[in-house]
């Protein structure tokens, strides 16, 4: 009776609960001792005397068991139990344990032993594939450093520049460049000679004015 009347209080999707969280389909419990993670009265660790759980803690299973005879001691309300690294042995543990339980909370804990098991399966293997390789951040960031200073003072193009030359020079670029180049080079010369005549008229005037 006790049981029902917190459940009435707690749960529906009317009634406040601190564990409660509401979605699309249906609300779930955020409270670590839920079997099942669903906000239902057979599911819910608070409106049951009797209750049970498996869970993992630093890769190992234990089993914790509610009773009402120490419902007056909160921090000890839960009975932990370390399960077996067999998985056989530790579903017999679970059925001895549990044997004069609720046959849902039964299976729901064999369930979750069963979907735990196999988690720490994944992680041992996942564990075994991956290197670690340690990165020198100091290390990389001068390499970094060194390697801009390097490009800095590099002249790309005056480079390119050389390169290309050298290539007119032995021919590497064919008669059309070649022709291109000497056509532009007269070009730069004759501007260089105007410019200095300009230059030198503009000298001769300012001595003059002055």
């Amino acid at each position: 009776m006790k049981d029902r009347n917190i459940w009435q209080t707690l749960g529906g999707d009317k009634n406040f609960c601190s564990f409660k969280m509401k979605t699309k389909w249906e609300p779930i419990c955020r409270n670590k001792y839920n079997v099942t993670g669903i906000c239902e009265e057979y599911s819910c660790p608070l409106s049951n005397s009797y209750y049970a759980t498996v869970r993992e803690e630093h890769e190992t299973l234990f089993l914790y068991v509610k009773t009402p005879e120490k419902s007056h001691e909160p921090i000890n309300m839960y009975e932990k139990i370390e399960l077996s690294k067999d998985y056989n042995l530790a579903l017999q543990q679970i059925d001895e344990r549990l044997s004069n339980f609720d046959p849902f909370l039964l299976h729901k804990c064999k369930q979750r032993l069963t979907k735990l098991t196999q988690y720490l399966e994944r992680k041992e293997s996942i564990r075994e594939k991956i290197t670690i390789t340690p990165v020198f951040k100091s290390k990389n960031r001068l390499e970094r450093k060194r390697a801009l200073k390097a490009l800095k003072k590099i002249n790309f193009e005056k480079n390119v520049e050389q390169e290309l030359f050298e290539r007119l020079k032995e021919g590497i670029l064919g008669k059309e460049m070649q022709e291109q180049y000497k056509r532009k080079k007269a070009y730069v010369f004759e501007e260089s000679d105007e410019n200095e005549l300009i230059k030198k008229k503009e000298k001769t005037k300012q001595i003059l004015d002055w």
